[in-house]
């Protein structure tokens, strides 16, 4: 049963054979069944029920435990020598298309309007990338202030933590959000430029090699929240999206805290919160707002 665990666990694929499983199954049933487990111990019963159930194809998994199962992998490939078999290498590259799954399903896919046939396109089909500017405050007392062009990813958030993107209704914030998240996927898979076929898009988006600076990216829709501290708005996010990333797994901490990661904030005026309170000093995410301008108004924001 031991070495039935280490097939398991530490499978060069995603895949069992028929014969492999049947006899996984009867070891792992024999051991259960024997009296020296079985009597008075009902997680040896529960264990007995759910592998009958897996062998009858009656068994539901619930998505929490596949996530566990796939950060058992990665864990164990981190532990593997550089020079790998070529089994290892392919189950490692499926585990990065799980890790951008999530976006691509959900948010990195555009709806033109009611007027264009299905209305719904990736990014690199018809996206024209902003003219952004950074304001810069020259005088505190008289309100001075004056702008410089933002030509790279790197100028916009390698100087600050928090990075404030602010324009009227309908210019683009929210489409801007869905670019960064969209290049994201494509440095973590590899693709060098997914934007080749516009060639007006090369000045803002030259560097997104840079993008692979960040280890993780949320993207999080402010509409309806009514919580003020960051950290409160990434856990009720990330909750929903996994129930494994709460506050207390401290595996998932300790990456807020280690890693370097983005998280996005769309849509500042379309919520209630009054005050975004200042990061916790111990995490190394960077985090970009985006509101219309009179929201930033009624909104108390971190100086720092």
């Amino acid at each position: 049963v031991r070495d039935v665990g280490k097939n398991i666990r530490h499978a060069p694929g995603l895949e069992v054979t028929d014969d492999d499983l049947k006899v996984w199954l009867s070891d792992l049933k024999a051991l259960f069944s024997d009296p020296t487990f079985n009597n008075d111990n009902p997680l040896a019963k529960d264990a007995l029920d759910q592998l009958q159930q897996l062998e009858n194809d009656e068994l539901i998994i619930e998505r929490s435990e596949v996530v566990v199962a796939i950060k058992d992998s990665v864990d164990y490939l981190r532990t593997l020598p550089a020079h790998s078999n070529r089994e290892t290498l392919e189950l490692q590259s499926r585990i990065d298309d799980l890790e951008v799954k999530y976006h691509l399903d959900n948010t990195c896919t555009y709806k033109i309007g009611p007027f264009v046939e299905s209305g719904v396109f990736g990014l690199e089909d018809f996206y024209i990338p902003p003219n952004i500017s950074r304001v810069i405050l020259q005088s505190r007392q008289k309100y001075i202030t004056s702008e410089e062009p933002l030509t790279s990813l790197e100028q916009m958030f390698s100087s600050k933590r928090i990075t404030i993107l602010s324009a009227d209704a309908g210019v683009g914030k929210t489409t801007f959000c869905k670019s960064l998240v969209t290049l994201w996927c494509a440095v973590q898979e590899g693709k060098t430029n997914p934007l080749a076929k516009l060639s007006h898009s090369q000045n803002f988006f030259s560097d997104i090699a840079y993008l692979a600076e960040f280890t993780y990216l949320f993207c999080i829709q402010l509409r309806g929240s009514k919580c003020d501290k960051l950290e409160d708005i990434i856990f009720s996010h990330t909750e929903l999206v996994d129930t494994e990333l709460t506050r207390n797994n401290k595996a998932f901490c300790d990456l807020l805290s280690n890693e370097t990661g983005l998280v996005i904030l769309d849509g500042l005026d379309e919520c209630d919160i009054p005050i975004i309170s200042p990061l916790a000093t111990n995490r190394k995410y960077t985090v970009l707002i985006t509101s219309r301008p009179w929201k930033l108004g009624n909104t108390d924001m971190p100086r720092t």
